[in-house]
């Protein structure tokens, strides 16, 4: 979208210089990724704790998702990556519910769209605890939380992008100080009375300047 949008030449993702769509941002294999997306799950882990969450459910979805992080490896298809068939839990129909994730797409699942057979699941953990409280509004609380996941790892994208040195941002400073070489040679004869003043800095002051993105 910011080449869409004029704000930028390239798609490259700013942590790995692959191509960046969408799905890429919580795909990104590029450092630091690994613990942004560790850390988003173990909060929605924490949640799921909290809103009384069978727990074949909670570990179930816990590994689902960091398989499928695992087995992604960046690719920035929209097709899902094969993963291997989930064994370990089947109380409530955990089971049941991982393959019709599997069919919906675990991604998907982190945009919100979740398996009618999780909430099933949860129903009957509530009932056989003797609760009242219904699947909806677990459901809820859970999506919401599932879409912090991808939040954060935008988050950080957007830190590396603004914040850090990274091969992109690097390949404009060394262009940028290309041209102040070329701009030095010519000297600033031909320059207006007002841009002559910038030629009092020498050019290795220049070159230690901060780049800036232009808005």
């Amino acid at each position: 979208m910011e080449k869409i949008r004029g704000n930028q030449d390239h798609v490259e993702c700013p942590r790995c210089g692959q191509f960046e769509d969408t799905p890429h941002i919580a795909r990104c294999r590029g450092n630091g990724t690994d613990v942004v997306l560790e850390v988003a799950v173990q909060k929605v882990e924490l949640k799921m704790g909290e809103s009384f969450t069978a727990p074949a459910i909670i570990s179930t979805l816990g590994t689902c998702i960091r398989q499928w992080r695992k087995h992604s490896k960046g690719q920035t298809t929209d097709q899902e990556t094969w993963l291997p068939r989930y064994r370990r839990h089947n109380e409530w129909g955990t089971q049941a519910a991982v393959v019709a994730q599997d069919k919906i797409g675990w991604y998907n699942l982190l945009l919100g769209r979740m398996s009618h057979k999780w909430p099933d699941t949860q129903q009957k953990y509530l009932e056989s605890l003797g609760k009242r409280t219904t699947q909806r509004r677990w459901t809820i609380a859970i999506i919401s939380k599932l879409w912090d996941i991808t939040w954060d790892m935008w988050q950080h994208c957007n830190h590396i992008k603004h914040n850090t040195l990274h091969p992109q941002k690097q390949l404009v400073m060394d262009s940028i100080a290309i041209c102040i070489d070329d701009l030095y040679k010519q000297g600033s004869a031909r320059l207006l009375p007002r841009d002559k003043p910038l030629f009092q800095k020498s050019l290795e002051t220049l070159k230690m300047g901060t780049y800036i993105e232009q808005e």
